[in-house]
């Protein structure tokens, strides 16, 4: 019997889903057919099992197939996501920057291969040769690092972005540099006569239908539930607070914007329908260069032979993945409201575990199911091996995180059973087996890994 089909979760509301996004999200999560009862369930055990919380939107065929959420927006507990939840979504917000600039060239008001310094004040001649698009490409030839530099104020910044130079001939190299994309928006401001963000609004945001999508900063629309993130090492924060203070140009354009996924679904629509950009723009945006990144999207060919353009992003509190798969008029939405340090690899597994439901792969590995109260209570607590590395195991609802501290190094997942009922340890690369030794009272005295051949025994 296989994951799937014992999964005992089961919260889901069942409705049918239109062929477009609807003019009022439903709150209650949504599932049409066998595969969004599947991707629904999963999600849901995922919630239980490895702590995942957000919100999850899936769609193929033009038609969505599952919009579902597990965890809460608060940090008391008392106010459930829904699929309506506003989330930050980090660097997910470069695909816009570049749809707005890209938007801009299509108005015939600048051109992709202008040099920046025909927008830009003071650029120093060694970096005239930058252009528009290698900032959407990150492809300038500016150094990843050269993060220095904040406020609104583009005189004092544009010294520090541009510090030393092109490392390499732009255009040659693809490097990740977020302050490109800073940069963008004012290229975008003074090209269009509008604010960055009031671009974004008026012809990214209006046209697509996506009402309820804002920047940090902004109040947000009315009745609106906005998600508190939350991180293993940095304060709360809720998604339309600054994570660094302003939306000056040390984060503007690279992350910033705060939406649903309801609101991503009508921006695929839009795209789909050509309703923000025209077809010869749209395939300007999607052309791979180095990298595989196009502007702002990355974009190719996976080994099923299937098409994406995606994004992800990771901000204090917040981590997200956008994908769209045009070929098969398909698109994957994921917004949690723990951040990477807090959820690690697994969220990456829970992304790539959700594209393989919708697209009927087999789920590997297997997501675990989670222990009963018993089995929670018998395993919790600290172990020790002949090494003095420690084994952490603590319970956090149904959740049974387990930290390895190898000295150098930690090891960090998450404790439940696989299809064999066996005790597994999964850290979204893998499920190990764990040997369990227990004394009479059923309390777990040693935990063994790989055959016995690491032994930890609980600290006295």
């Amino acid at each position: 019997m296989n994951t799937l089909s014992r999964w005992f979760f089961i919260w889901c509301v069942i409705v049918s889903a239109t062929d477009s996004a609807r003019a009022q999200a439903p709150d209650q999560d949504v599932a049409a057919g066998e595969k969004g009862k599947q991707i629904v369930q999963f999600v849901k055990t995922a919630g239980q099992s490895i702590g995942f919380s957000g919100v999850v939107f899936a769609a193929r065929d033009g038609k969505p197939v599952a919009a579902c959420a597990t965890g809460f927006a608060d940090l008391d507990g008392k106010k459930p996501l829904t699929s309506t939840t506003l989330f930050e979504i980090a660097s997910a917000t470069k695909p816009f920057t570049a749809m707005a600039v890209c938007k801009i060239a299509e108005q015939g008001k600048l051109k992709l291969d202008d040099s920046i310094s025909l927008y830009l004040p003071d650029v120093p001649v060694t970096c005239q040769s930058i252009t528009v698009r290698h900032l959407l490409q990150h492809t300038s030839g500016i150094s990843g690092h050269n993060r220095q530099g904040r406020g609104a104020d583009i005189a004092t910044v544009l010294p520090l972005f541009l510090k030393d130079g092109p490392q390499v001939k732009p255009g040659t190299r693809w490097e990740y540099w977020n302050q490109g994309y800073s940069l963008a928006t004012e290229i975008a401001a003074r090209a269009s006569g509008k604010s960055y963000v009031e671009y974004c609004r008026t012809e990214i945001f209006k046209p697509a239908g996506m009402n309820s999508t804002c920047f940090t900063g902004d109040q947000g629309p009315p009745g609106a539930l906005v998600a508190i993130g939350t991180s293993a090492n940095r304060k709360p924060r809720s998604a339309l607070d600054h994570p660094y203070g302003s939306y000056g140009f040390e984060y503007r354009g690279m992350g910033g914007m705060v939406t649903n996924v309801w609101d991503l679904w009508r921006c695929d629509r839009a795209l789909k329908a050509n309703r923000i950009l025209n077809p010869e723009t749209k395939a300007e945006m999607f052309k791979a260069g180095p990298g595989g990144y196009g502007l702002g999207w990355f974009t190719g060919v996976d080994k099923h032979q299937r098409s994406f353009q995606k994004h992800g992003g990771s901000v204090r509190g917040f981590v997200c993945e956008l994908r769209r798969f045009p070929q098969d008029n398909a698109c994957l939405f994921v917004l949690g409201n723990r951040d990477k340090s807090e959820m690690g690899h697994q969220f990456h597994y829970l992304v790539k575990a959700i594209e393989q439901i919708l697209f009927d792969q087999k789920l590997t590995p297997a997501l675990p199911l989670p222990l009963n109260e018993n089995q929670r209570d018998e395993l919790a607590g600290t172990f020790i091996d002949d090494r003095n590395r420690t084994l952490t195991i603590e319970s956090e609802g149904l959740c049974m995180r387990a930290r390895i501290d190898w000295g150098n190094k930690a090891s960090r997942g998450f404790i439940g059973t696989d299809d064999n009922q066996k005790t597994v340890f999964f850290n979204g690369n893998s499920n190990t087996v764990l040997g369990l030794d227990q004394d009479a009272e059923g309390a777990v005295q040693s935990v063994s890994l790989l055959g016995g051949k690491l032994v930890f025994n609980r600290k006295k």
